[in-house]
């Protein structure tokens, strides 16, 4: 069976592939008035790799994916019997 996700931003449905992450590390120069410093970005974003009806994948945040169902049944229902 499948996990069925839905993307909030856009109500489709996906079938979720897998998940993994995305980091970056980017440098600004910055011009104060004594002088030049450089400051550092860092960030990272969990990410949920998805298909849909044609098998196109896709990469997603996952704080925008919503669990449908896991092998046919709701989350709550999964969960009822941990």
């Amino acid at each position: 069976m499948a996990t069925i996700v839905t993307h909030i931003p856009t109500g489709r449905r996906f079938v979720l592939v897998g998940t993994g992450h995305d980091s970056h590390h980017q440098a600004v120069s910055a011009i104060p008035q004594n002088g030049m410093t450089q400051a550092t970005e860092n960030g990272q974003h969990a990410l949920a790799a998805v298909c849909d009806e044609d098998g196109a994948i896709y990469w997603c945040e996952t704080k925008e994916l919503e669990v449908i169902s896991v092998d046919g049944k709701p989350p709550a229902e999964m969960l009822k019997s941990v």
